[in-house]
């Protein structure tokens, strides 16, 4: 086992996506390994430093006002695979809450054929019940894809019924039904043309769109 080093150049930067301008937020971090929390309070210009373990993972969780909830993950890189300046930049963009946004739910997993997400998931899927909480208002598209195995009827019913369940658990934790549609595109609308396992699992992917804001 490699040893953990402080990597002092790490930087979040958070912007509009559509803009491109720096927003300030409330940032929690947690490793997913030793489970140590690091909350970055808001009230910075849109950059925020922050020393963690190299070669280890952290859940990045942001939650502010007007966007809709980011949840990613991150692997700090070695000292032997940081570039020449020994800075890190993780670009963060989020989507402002207004109708037609859309924005894929990266944390979100299925096993093979399965139709549940995985419990690994609950973190991002309770993320997506406090969002609908909090903005009353708003009713929402949940999507689901498929990559390109298997023929184009098996994954469109595979993907159909795991953007239904997604809506199901949404639901069984408090959000009107009436707030939430649900739509499975199997194969159909693929983000890559590749072929490689690491296309395939960007295009198995679950999405939400905003069908009205307020």
């Amino acid at each position: 086992m490699s040893p953990w080093y402080l990597i002092r150049e790490v930087f979040l930067d958070l912007t509009d996506a559509e803009t491109k301008q720096k927003i300030k937020a409330k940032i929690k971090l947690m490793n997913l390994d030793s489970k140590e929390e690091i909350i970055l309070e808001e009230g910075r210009d849109g950059r925020y430093g922050v020393k963690l373990k190299e070669g280890n993972v952290y859940n990045v969780e942001i939650n502010t006002m007007g966007y809709v909830f980011k949840g990613k993950q991150i692997l700090v890189p070695t000292k032997e695979q940081l570039q020449d300046n020994g800075i890190t930049i993780f670009d963060i963009p989020l989507h402002p809450i207004k109708t037609g946004t859309s924005l894929i739910l990266d944390n979100i997993y299925f096993a093979t054929g399965e139709t549940k997400p995985l419990e690994t998931s609950k973190e991002e899927l309770n993320r997506l019940v406090d969002f609908m909480k909090q903005n009353t208002s708003a009713i929402i598209q949940i999507s689901a894809h498929t990559d390109d195995v298997g023929s184009s009827d098996y994954n469109l019913k595979l993907s159909e019924k795991r953007a239904q369940e997604v809506v199901n658990y949404i639901i069984a934790n408090g959000v009107q039904s009436s707030r939430l549609t649900y739509k499975g595109y199997g194969k159909s609308l693929p983000v890559t043309k590749g072929i490689s396992e690491e296309d395939r699992q960007k295009n198995r992917r679950v999405e939400l769109k905003i069908i009205k804001a307020n």
